[in-house]
C-alpha cells in the first residue's frame, strides 16, 4: 500500500471522526495527534475506526503507536502485506 495515500485516507478519517477539532485536514504525517488535539478516548476511536477502514486488526498495545498519521499508515502497510 501507499504508504503517502493512507496518511490522506486517515487524514481524512480524522476530519470525519472528529469534526469539532479544528485543523484535522492539514495535520502533517509526522505532527504528534495528541499536540493536534487528539486524546487517549479519541485515539482509541481513531484505532476502531482504523481497523474497520481498513480491515486490519491490531493488538490493544499498538495504540501507543497512534501518534502520528505516518506510524499509524506505517502499521497499516505492514499488517495488509
Amino acid at each position: 500500500m501507499d504508504e503517502a495515500k493512507l496518511v490522506d485516507d486517515l487524514r481524512t478519517l480524522l476530519v470525519d471522526l472528529f469534526p469539532q477539532k479544528k485543523g484535522l485536514d492539514a495535520v502533517a504525517a509526522d505532527r504528534n495527534l495528541q499536540d493536534a488535539g487528539i486524546d487517549s478516548m479519541d485515539t482509541m476511536t481513531l484505532m476502531s475506526a482504523v481497523e474497520e477502514r481498513f480491515a486490519v486488526k491490531f493488538e490493544r498495545f499498538e495504540g501507543s503507536y497512534f501518534d502520528t498519521l505516518g506510524r499509524i499508515a506505517g502499521l497499516i502497510a505492514e499488517k495488509a502485506a
